[in-house]
């Protein structure tokens, strides 16, 4: 009976099924999808904050994009927290970011300690 997995987190894939010391490697085949073209994602997440009657504009998306490295999952991230932290009515342009920014920061930063823990002297 065939089975798929999926996952955004893209390490934690390649460790379980590519890795030889991974407790399905080498059991399946692997398939790689690409991102959504970038104007059908903004499309999308416009629909949403238009919804929640709030609204970003194309510098804020533009920044957004510029900080997630173009990364989907990291730029979802990113609107989730626009979303939780503005209220309708509102437009979010770029200056908000730098909140957003300090708000994803401190609800990550033990993993991010966990992180730098297992770095070496010379990584550091």
């Amino acid at each position: 009976m065939p089975h798929v997995f999926a996952g955004s987190i893209r390490h934690e894939m390649e460790r379980i099924f590519r890795d030889p010391s991974g407790p399905f490697y080498k059991s399946l085949w692997v398939i790689e999808l690409e991102g959504l073209p970038q104007a059908l994602f903004r499309r999308f997440l416009d629909k949403r904050f238009c919804l929640g009657r709030r609204s970003v504009d194309d510098a804020a998306y533009e920044k957004i994009i510029e900080i997630s490295q173009d990364s989907q999952s990291d730029v979802q991230q990113f609107c989730a927290v626009i979303w939780e932290t503005s209220g309708e009515g509102d437009r979010i342009d770029k200056n908000r970011l730098t909140d957003v920014l300090t708000y994803i920061f401190a609800t990550e930063r033990k993993g991010y300690e966990a992180q730098i823990k297992l770095l070496t002297g010379i990584q550091m």
